[in-house]
Parts: structure tokens; C-alpha cells; sequence
């Protein structure tokens, strides 16, 4: 086995979405937190006037995610053992952030178009 995928092996990078990778720790995280923060967002969204449960789903879970990738952000910075879990989830939620707020940006032109 040659030196760098030896190295790569022991930091979680060879095989990103096999089990314990950092990739797929950073996927799970932001999977929870995005559940998490929809179901409670929905929650929020039913008990305003007007009834909005998918708004506050979205928003709910876009504030579960962006939490999540702050904290491995920090987790990333401070804790070495976890550091490429930590950079992967703040990387992939904030990615996915911005990849959310520009497709619903969009949507709402294209609605307002229409």
C-alpha cells in the first residue's frame, strides 16, 4: 500500500462514503440536523396565522443546517482528531445552503413572473 493512500485511510479520505469516512459522518450530521429543524419549523409554520407548515419546514431545516455547519466549522478548527469531519460538514451545509436560498430564489421569480 503505497504512503498516501495509507495516510488518506487513516484520515477518513480513501473511501469517502464507506463507513466512518468524513464525508459520510458530515452527511448524517447535516441529515439529522435538517430533520430536526424541519419537523420543528413545520411545527412553527402551523401555529402562525396564516398557516404556512412548508415555509416554516424549509426555513426550519435551512437553520438546523446552517447551526450544524457552523458548529463543524469550530469542531474543525479546535479539534484535531475530528478536524476533516468538522471542515466536510461545514462545507457540504453551507454548499447545500447556498445551493437552497439560490433555488428558491429563483422559484419565487419565475412564480412572480407567471
Amino acid at each position: 500500500m503505497s504512503k498516501v493512500l495509507r495516510r488518506r485511510r487513516s484520515r477518513g479520505l480513501a473511501n469517502p462514503l464507506g463507513g466512518g469516512g468524513a464525508i459520510s459522518s458530515a452527511l448524517s450530521y447535516l441529515g439529522i440536523a435538517a430533520v430536526a429543524g424541519g419537523a420543528l419549523g413545520s411545527v412553527g409554520g402551523a401555529l402562525q396565522q396564516p398557516v404556512d407548515v412548508l415555509g416554516g419546514a424549509l426555513a426550519g431545516a435551512s437553520v438546523g443546517v446552517g447551526v450544524t455547519a457552523l458548529g463543524g466549522f469550530v469542531v474543525g478548527l479546535v479539534s484535531e482528531r475530528n478536524r476533516n469531519a468538522g471542515f466536510a460538514t461545514a462545507g457540504i451545509g453551507w454548499g447545500a445552503l447556498i445551493l437552497v436560498n439560490l433555488s428558491t430564489a429563483i422559484a419565487a421569480n419565475a412564480t412572480k413572473k407567471s
